[in-house]
């Protein structure tokens, strides 16, 4: 079990892929490459054992792969700031629902519930913090009348009036 506060994979690339090249030429030993480079000496060992580059295996990423892709949820979050522009205010629930769409649509393989046909709320949680722009909460019921009532005009002459 991972201790609490350990940061993973903090060592410098180019370090730790010339450690591995120095272990593998047999210039040294894992543990004097440890020493020089300031990589730990197990990741040296399980790079130099396993039969991929070594430029492949220092530059992939920790932890889950992403369910959409970076464009699709560019899309979505351009889509939510439409619709919010447009006074029509939308749900968590609704961009979950949203996401799950998109998965299915593109023949995604995806985390998301089958049952519910939405995406989780771990899901929107790191999708509202990859795009800070966004503020999705329970939407206000507007009257069409009150949004277009709502002009520099009408706002200018309430304003000349509560100054009087």
């Amino acid at each position: 079990m991972p201790k609490q506060g350990i940061k993973r994979k903090q060592w410098d690339k180019e370090a730790m892929v010339r450690a591995v090249q120095a272990v593998k030429n047999k210039e040294m030993g894992y543990q004097k490459a440890s020493q020089i480079f300031q990589v730990p000496k197990g990741t040296i060992e399980m790079y130099v054992k396993d039969a991929r580059s070594v430029h492949e295996l220092v530059s992939t990423s920790l932890g889950r792969k992403p369910a959409l892709t970076c464009e699709m949820e560019k899309m979505l979050a351009e889509y939510c700031i439409q619709m919010e522009k447009k006074f029509y205010g939308l749900r968590r629930q609704d961009v979950k629902h949203m996401a799950f769409q998109l998965a299915i649509r593109n023949g995604l393989r995806h985390p998301f519930s089958q049952r519910t046909g939405s995406a989780g709320k771990k899901w929107l949680r790191g999708f509202l913090a990859r795009h800070p722009e966004l503020s999705v909460y329970t939407p206000q019921a507007i009257s069409a009348a009150r949004v277009k009532g709502f002009n520099a005009e009408s706002v200018t002459q309430f304003f000349d009036i509560y100054k009087k």
